[in-house]
């Protein structure tokens, strides 16, 4: 009767940590997330799903082959340059030639605009180098 009482304490341990560790991870990875984009939060959005971002509405738009209407739809009432979120995933939305031109110039110019290796070499072997 002791050993199946033991047992059992243990097995109640073992899931109370369980369940500890994983709300511990999700807290964690919510909280690397929040921080990661904050900058991004400041920009307008179309309201978004707490979990799903915009997912829904672009499925949506996908399915009825809208998916470009969205975005001019989004651009004309977000201004032109505002983020949708793909679940987590922030994609910044930039709708105006002269606000293109400028982000890219001044992000080259100051070091804020970003490229992955392999999209720099690939870009450099197809035209002339940029960074």
């Amino acid at each position: 009767m002791q050993l199946r009482l033991i047992s059992l304490s243990s097995l109640n341990v073992v899931i109370i940590l369980s369940v500890t560790s994983t709300v511990g991870i999700v807290s964690w990875q919510w909280w690397k997330q929040q921080n990661a984009y904050e900058s991004l939060h400041s920009l307008p959005s179309p309201p978004k799903h707490f979990l799903l971002g915009n997912i829904p509405q672009l499925l949506a738009a996908v399915r009825q082959k809208k998916l470009f209407k969205l975005i001019f739809d989004w651009s004309q009432q977000l201004g032109q340059m505002y983020v949708y979120w793909k679940g987590h995933k922030p994609v910044v939305v930039l709708s105006k030639p002269k606000v293109i031109e400028e982000t890219i110039i001044n992000g080259m110019r100051d070091g804020s605009l970003v490229r992955d290796e392999r999209i720099r070499e690939a870009w450099n072997d197809i035209g002339d180098p940029i960074l």
